[in-house]
């Protein structure tokens, strides 16, 4: 299941794209402290779902790594991402490329597009907190 397709999931089950909220729902323990080398991780310890965020990072950016680590929560279960093996980097760039892919559709629904076409995809990045390095993710559906 790509990216767009497991957000859509999400959001017609929850009723939100607030990572915040999903993560609540999904009972994920989200826990910010200041971090050094990453912005955040995911980790599954004993039957939890923790995340961890760096809280040094602006409250955009904060909501972009929540947003990020569910990605690799809902899309990578069983891989293990705090174990860097240098044999695998194209394995971790695909994982890291799908949660960033899922960040910004889940922060930049096809509804929120939709209901501001009069704003170009960079100033709909700018307001929703997406690295503007990253927008070109996002996979816009015709209308």
């Amino acid at each position: 299941m790509s990216p767009k397709q497991h957000v859509k999931r999400l959001i017609k089950k929850y009723g939100t794209n607030s990572p915040k909220l999903l993560a609540d729902y999904l009972d994920v323990i989200v826990v910010y402290a200041p971090l050094t080398g990453v912005n955040g991780f995911y980790q599954y310890f004993q039957r939890n779902h923790i995340i961890y965020i760096d809280s040094n990072l602006d409250e955009h950016m904060q909501q972009f790594v929540l947003a990020h680590e569910l990605g690799h929560m809902l899309m990578h279960r069983g891989q293990n991402a705090l174990i860097l093996d240098s044999r695998v980097v194209s394995s971790l760039d695909k994982y890291e490329q799908q949660a960033n892919t899922f960040a910004v559709e889940l922060l930049l629904s096809d509804n929120i597009v939709q209901q501001n076409s009069h704003k170009s995809i960079f100033e709909l990045a700018k307001i929703y907190g997406i690295p503007a390095e990253l927008i070109s993710l996002k996979k816009i559906l015709p209308v």
